[in-house]
């Protein structure tokens, strides 16, 4: 059995957990993109979604979300319907300060970031 980490702010354990589970939700939806995308359609939709997370600020992200899913009905209507239906769930991070949108994608789940830069891993 591992150690977890939970969170505890203003909002009490439930507000840490819920921010927790939103870089799942992101994760589970990127995932689920790739089973809606042709295999050699593939590179050019990640290289887009990539676009999406290299803006500078919350307003910019969604701006280009906005230019890729407009680039995308014509020639992957699918695609374009799973974005649009996940924008909630892959644009979560933009709720929360930039310096830890970084920690939000990760995907590790034996660290934690720290913003002081540390890494705690925990026990698995």
């Amino acid at each position: 059995m591992g150690l977890g980490f939970v969170s505890v702010d203003e909002k009490g354990i439930r507000g840490g957990l819920d921010v927790s589970l939103q870089g799942v939700g992101s994760l589970v939806a990127s995932t689920n993109l790739m089973s809606q995308t042709p295999k050699a359609s593939w590179p050019w939709v990640k290289t887009l979604l990539h676009s999406v997370y290299d803006q500078p600020d919350s307003d910019s992200v969604h701006a280009q979300y906005d230019r890729v899913i407009d680039a995308l009905p014509e020639k992957l209507p699918k695609v374009a319907d799973h974005l649009d239906a996940a924008r909630s769930d892959l644009l979560a991070f933009t709720a929360f300060p930039k310096q830890i949108w970084k920690q939000i994608w990760s995907n590790n789940p034996r660290s934690v970031n720290r913003p002081s830069g540390d890494t705690i891993l925990s026990a698995a």
